[in-house]
C-alpha cells in the first residue's frame, strides 16, 4: 500500500496529541531561576533604545491616554501603573516586562505540548525564556507584552481547532483586536490569519467547504475590525478609530521612499534576501521542514486535521507576511531619519514568531521515516533539493554574518549570535551538519538541530547578548546630563528646557530622563558653537552636552570634566 509521508499514521498523531501530562518540576525550577536571572540582568541598566523608550515613556506615563499618537491602549494603560514607582519607574517597567514575557513563554509551552511530548515542550519553553528575544524585557517598549499577546493568539489558533468554525473565527478575531491594542503592528497579521482561518474551516467533514471557509474568514475579519474600532472609540473617540495612529501615518508621509522609486523593487528584494539568509543560518532545519511539509500538501483533498501540516502552514503564512511587510517598511522608511537605512535588519517586527521554528522541529522528532519504497525515495530526493537550497542560503548568511547584524534592539537573535565571529562560524557549521543529516533522515536531523545546534546557539547568543546589554551599566555624558537636569529642575522648569548636542539618538536618551513632553532639542555639528539666536524665546534653560562653546548666561553650571553645561537664560524668562 502506498503511504503518503505527509499524513502521519494514527499512532504518531495520537501520541502527539496525548503527549501532555503534568508540567515537569525541573522545568518549573529552571524557569524560576531564569526569571530571576532576567530580573538581575536588567537591574541597573541605563536607557538604551533612545527615541523609542522616550516615546513610550511619555505616552504611557505623562500624556493622557486618549491623546496617544500610537493606539497601543492596552499597553499604555497597563504601564501607566509604573507612575506609582516614582523615579524608579524604569525598574518597575522591567519587572512588568519580565512578568508578561514569562506568561508568553507559558503559552509557548502550552502550544508546544500540542505537537510534542511534555519534556520537549518544557525544553522549548526554557530555550525561549533565555533566547535573546528576552532583551526587550529591559526596554521601555511594548515588545515583551506583544510577545505575550501573540502567543496567546497563536495558542488559540493552533489548539482551538476542535471548535465550531464560526466560533473559532470569532475567537481569533477578538484576540487579534486585543493584540492590536498592545501594538498596532498586529494588523499586519490579518492576511495570514484570514487565510489560516479559512484553511481550518475547510478541514471539516461537512459539505460546502468553500462557502464555509469564506464565511469563517470574513467573520474573523469583521469581528476583528468591529472589536478594535469599538474599543478604540471608547478610549479615544474618533482618534481611536485610526488603526495605526498619527505616529505611523506621519512616518509614511515623511518617508524618503519616493526619492528612490526607480530602485524600490531592487531595494526591497535585497532587504528581503538579507532576512531570509539570516533566518536560514539560525533556523535552517525548521525552514526545510516547513518547505517539505508544504510541498506535500494536497490542495484538492481535506488535510485530515494533521497538526504538523497546520503548524507548517501557520508558520509559513505568518512569517511570509511579516518578512514582506518588514522589508517594505525598511525600504519605505530609508532616508526618513539618519538611522533609517537599508542595512538595518528589523527582525524585531517578527522575531516573536521564532518559537514556532522550535515547535516545528520538536514535532518532527516523532516522524516515521520510510526507507525502502519508491515513494519514500522520491520524497527523499525532494528533501535533498530543499536542504541544498537552504544550505546555499545559510552559507551566504554565514559569509555575511557580521554585515547583516545591526543593533541588538533590531535583531537580538542574530546580533548576539554573530558577536564572536569564530564561535559563530563553528556553531553555524553544526547547523549545516544538522541540515545535511535531515536530508537523509528527517527525524535524526531534527534531533541534531534541537539537541546540538540549539543549545550551542543559546549559550553563544545568551553570552553575547548579555555582555552587550551590560555595557549600559556605566552612564555616559548624555545620561549624566539628563539625570542632573531631572534632579535640579522642577517639572515646570523642565518644560522650558532646550537640550543641545551633536548626537540625535543620545539626545533622545537625555530627554528620557527629563521626563517632560514640552522639553525640546536641537542638534549641532561636532564642536559647533551654539548661537544665541538658535535658542527659542520660551526656553528658559539650556542643557548643552559636549563642546559647543556656551553662549553668555547669568547662571551657568558645569558638570564633571565639562561633559555638560546647564544655562539659565534670564533674558528668555517670561513671567
Amino acid at each position: 500500500m502506498r503511504h503518503d509521508p505527509d499524513q502521519p499514521n494514527a499512532l504518531n498523531e495520537s501520541s502527539s496529541r496525548s503527549a501532555g501530562g503534568s508540567v515537569p518540576k525541573l522545568f518549573l525550577a529552571v524557569a524560576l531561576v531564569s526569571i530571576i536571572f532576567l530580573l538581575m540582568r536588567n537591574a541597573g541598566l541605563y536607557p538604551t533604545v533612545f527615541a523609542d523608550e522616550l516615546h513610550y515613556n511619555l505616552l504611557s506615563r505623562i500624556q493622557p491616554l486618549a491623546s496617544a499618537s500610537e493606539p497601543a491602549y492596552l499597553y499604555l494603560g497597563l504601564f501607566r501603573a509604573t507612575n506609582f514607582c516614582g523615579e524608579g519607574f524604569l525598574q518597575c517597567v522591567r519587572i512588568l516586562n519580565v512578568v508578561v514575557y514569562a506568561i508568553g513563554v507559558a503559552f509557548v509551552f502550552l502550544t508546544a505540548r500540542r505537537f510534542t511530548s511534555t519534556n520537549v515542550a518544557a525544553f522549548i519553553g526554557i530555550v525561549v525564556l533565555l533566547m535573546p528575544t528576552d532583551v526587550y524585557t529591559a526596554y521601555f517598549m511594548p515588545e515583551a507584552m506583544y510577545f505575550c499577546g501573540f502567543w496567546i493568539v497563536s495558542w488559540f489558533v493552533l489548539t482551538g481547532d476542535d471548535q465550531v468554525p464560526m466560533r473559532y473565527a470569532v475567537g481569533v478575531g477578538v484576540l487579534l483586536a486585543l493584540l492590536a491594542l498592545i501594538k498596532p503592528h498586529a494588523l499586519f497579521l490579518v492576511p495570514a490569519l484570514f487565510v489560516f482561518v479559512a484553511y481550518r474551516a475547510s478541514c471539516s467533514d461537512a459539505d460546502g467547504r468553500l462557502a464555509r471557509s469564506l464565511m469563517a474568514a470574513f467573520a474573523f475579519l469583521a469581528v476583528a475590525i468591529c472589536v478594535r474600532s469599538i474599543l478604540g472609540y471608547l478610549v479615544a473617540g474618533h482618534d481611536g478609530l485610526s488603526p495605526l495612529g498619527s505616529r505611523y501615518n506621519d512616518q509614511a508621509s515623511e518617508s524618503g521612499a519616493w526619492s528612490h522609486l526607480s530602485t524600490f523593487g531592487v531595494d526591497f528584494l535585497g532587504v528581503l534576501g538579507r532576512h531570509l539568509i539570516a533566518l536560514c543560518v539560525m533556523f535552517g532545519v525548521p525552514i526545510a521542514i516547513s518547505l517539505d511539509r508544504l510541498r506535500r500538501l494536497r490542495l484538492n483533498s481535506r488535510p485530515s486535521g494533521s497538526d504538523r501540516i497546520s503548524l507548517a502552514i501557520y508558520l509559513s503564512l505568518v512569517l511570509a507576511t511579516l518578512t514582506v511587510v518588514t522589508s517594505l517598511f525598511t525600504v519605505i522608511a530609508a532616508g526618513g531619519a539618519p538611522y533609517e537605512v537599508l542595512g538595518r535588519l528589523h527582525m524585531r517586527y517578527y522575531n516573536f514568531t521564532f518559537p514556532l521554528f522550535l515547535i516545528l522541529a520538536g514535532a518532527s522528532l516523532r516522524t516515521a521515516e520510510l526507507r525502502d519504497t519508491q515513494s519514500a525515495r522520491r520524497w527523499r530526493v525532494g528533501r535533498w533539493a530543499i536542504a541544498a537550497l537552504v544550505v546555499i542560503c545559510a552559507i551566504a548568511g554565514i559569509r555575511h554574518g557580521a554585515a547583516l547584524s545591526s543593533a541588538l534592539v533590531d535583531n537580538p537573535e542574530f546580533r548576539a549570535f554573530t558577536r564572536y565571529t569564530a564561535v559563530f562560524i563553528v556553531v553555524s557549521l553544526c547547523g549545516l551538519l544538522s541540515l545535511a543529516v535531515w536530508a537523509y533522515d528527517d527525524s535524526r536531523g531534527a534531533k541534531l538541530f534541537m539537541f546540538l545546534f540549539v543549545p550551542l546557539y543559546l549559550v553563544v547568543a545568551l553570552y553575547g547578548g548579555t555582555h552587550e546589554m551590560r555595557e549600559r551599566l556605566t552612564p555616559d555624558a548624555y545620561d549624566e546630563a539628563g539625570m542632573f537636569a531631572r534632579r535640579f529642575l522642577s517639572d515646570s522648569d523642565r518644560g522650558k528646557l532646550l537640550v543641545v548636542g551633536s548626537d540625535l539618538g543620545n539626545l533622545y536618551k537625555t530627554l528620557f530622563y527629563v521626563d517632560n513632553t514640552s522639553a525640546r532639542l536641537i542638534t549641532l555639528g561636532e564642536n559647533a558653537p551654539l548661537q544665541k539666536q538658535a535658542i527659542p524665546n520660551d526656553s528658559e534653560w539650556v542643557l548643552i552636552i559636549g563642546n559647543h562653546a556656551p553662549v553668555a548666561s547669568d547662571n551657568a553650571m558645569q558638570g564633571p570634566n565639562g561633559m555638560y553645561t546647564l544655562l539659565h537664560m534670564a533674558g528668555n524668562k517670561a513671567k
